[in-house]
């Protein structure tokens, strides 16, 4: 083989974490350039029963941005990279307890000098080659301009240590994708927060490729099996088999028989087997499509991270309240996709009327599609950029004419409610469908208050239609008001940019504070 031709494969075949929000294929051969770092750290090692566990610290490089030119497009591009890092880098801190690794193994001690996946590698300063950083993962933020290409950011990774994970990483942001943004936009950022996650999870153990390094916490060794493999509506599906993933996968869909927690089964290498399976999940953080709504972090992420065996603690109190599929069973998981059964989680354009029907957790007015990732004969509700409930610059009905003589409102504290209301100077009602309206829980009981237009009223029961005095037609309340409210909640303006959102309250950077972390201290 020329040189030429041996350099063009190494610069391609560091392993990438391909998924929906990359573009990229995964040409990864571990054979050539494996990611497992295999020195000897046996005398200076990780010392399980004498070292102190910490909050997980990830350190990162950016000082490829400093290339970016002197303007204000790339100054603030290079500002948001930086506030989510910092989110990042928190958020993870408080998910995570980790015990540290001895001495010398974060230095970078592989012979290339590079770091990463797709077309660009970041390049390993001299320092990290000598000096051991005080970090449990230190990631290098590079940036590429594809203006053809859709995606946030996707993440590569660089170097793992054999019972470990991994010790560096890469993460390339897309600089056209937030060209294209409103920047100033609390939501945008947080879509963009939720793709960063996403990518560092993937660092954290949720690749195919880092299975095998997983370890058991019984054990100690490397889990036996991690995935089997069975034929589910046709496909070929990979389940993780691991003991936490298993358990919540059982307990979840009340299946005690379920071999464990299904896996992608379409797109490319960096899609499959390395996300959870499209068909069974909704806005879930590992979901292979990107989250436009509110992105959930799941039990079966949370015991995903358990079962690599890398942390020493996963904080359970970080899951957020999740619901899709919950008690379904066995055949939602293994059958087909059934929309009389599972009518909530299901649609079909056969059986009922497939537009404008609220989506799941009622973020917003969808219609009935098969995605990208489904399974062969599944559809789901999907809403569109501009039918979301919460979004008032979006959403198409938005106006004078929706709220005045409909009652609808649009904000953070609205949700889709099935309704057949129009004010009755305008006249009739028209059609069962969804509508957006604003909405409060009232605490320590299962009902919740809606709003329409300045009228309120109080749904006590499930199902309940509500009248309201100025407008003919009903409202539908929810099937389980109790679900309902325990839906994960927008924090209050999106925490400013400057924190994260959880159990519906902001958590601040240091150096901000307030209600929505709106104060800068």
């Amino acid at each position: 083989m020329n040189n030429k031709k041996l350099f063009l494969i190494f610069a391609l075949a560091i392993i990438q974490l391909a998924c929906f929000y990359a573009h990229q294929e995964d040409v990864f051969d571990e054979s050539l350039f494996p990611t497992i770092d295999t020195t000897d750290f046996s005398e200076e090692g990780r010392n399980l029963q004498q070292a102190q566990e910490r909050p997980f610290k990830i350190t990162y490089d950016i000082s490829y941005f400093n290339s970016l030119k002197d303007n204000p497009s790339d100054v603030l591009f290079k500002q948001k990279v930086e506030q989510v890092m910092k989110i990042s880098v928190d958020y993870f801190s408080n998910l995570l307890k980790f015990i540290p690794r001895g001495k010398g193994q974060m230095k970078w001690t592989l012979e290339r000098l590079i770091c990463g996946g797709g077309n660009l590698l970041a390049r390993i300063p001299e320092q990290d080659k000598t000096e051991d950083k005080d970090s449990d993962l230190h990631i290098y933020l590079v940036y590429v301009n594809e203006p053809l290409q859709e995606y946030v950011a996707y993440a590569g990774i660089c170097r793992e240590l054999p019972g470990s994970g991994t010790t560096h990483a890469q993460i390339t942001f897309n600089q056209a994708w937030f060209n294209k943004q409103d920047l100033s936009n609390h939501k945008i950022f947080l879509n963009m927060q939720g793709s960063v996650f996403h990518e560092i999870i993937h660092v954290l153990g949720f690749t195919e490729k880092s299975y095998s390094n997983w370890i058991d916490s019984t054990t100690k060794q490397n889990h036996k099996k991690v995935t089997i493999q069975q034929i589910v509506r046709g496909y070929k599906v990979k389940f993780i088999q691991t003991p936490y993933v298993k358990k919540a996968a059982q307990e979840f869909f009340g299946c005690p028989t379920l071999p464990g927690m299904p896996l992608e089964n379409q797109g490319s290498a960096g899609s499959a087997g390395s996300h959870w399976e499209s068909t069974v999940v909704s806005d879930e953080i590992m979901k292979s499509t990107v989250i436009k709504t509110n992105f959930y972090l799941s039990v079966f992420t949370i015991a995903l991270l358990k079962d690599t065996g890398f942390y020493s603690q996963v904080n359970d109190s970080m899951a957020d309240q999740y619901f899709y599929g919950k008690d379904a069973g066995c055949d939602f998981v293994l059958q087909e996709c059934n929309s009389t059964n599972n009518k909530n989680e299901f649609c079909s354009k056969e059986s009922e009327k497939p537009e404008n029907q609220c989506d799941f957790y009622g973020n917003g007015v969808s219609n009935c599609e098969s995605g990208k990732f489904l399974d062969n004969n599944c559809m789901q509700r999907v809403v569109d950029d501009r039918g979301y409930c919460f979004d008032p610059v979006k959403n198409s009905k938005s106006s004078t004419l929706y709220t005045n003589y409909y009652g609808q409102y649009f904000g953070e504290n609205s949700k889709c409610f099935m309704s057949t209301l129009v004010q009755k100077i305008v006249g009739s009602t028209y059609e069962l469908q969804g509508s957006c309206y604003k909405y409060e829980c009232i605490e320590q009981s299962n009902m919740l208050k809606v709003w329409v237009g300045n009228e309120s009223a109080i749904c006590s029961k499930n199902g309940e239609k509500l009248t309201f005095n100025k407008y003919n037609g009903y409202l539908l309340c929810p099937e389980k008001i109790d679900q309902f409210c325990q839906f994960k909640k927008f924090c209050p303006n999106y925490c400013s940019s400057n924190g994260y959102c959880l159990n519906g309250n902001c958590v601040c950077l240091k150096g901000y504070s307030g209600k929505s972390c709106e104060k800068q201290n």
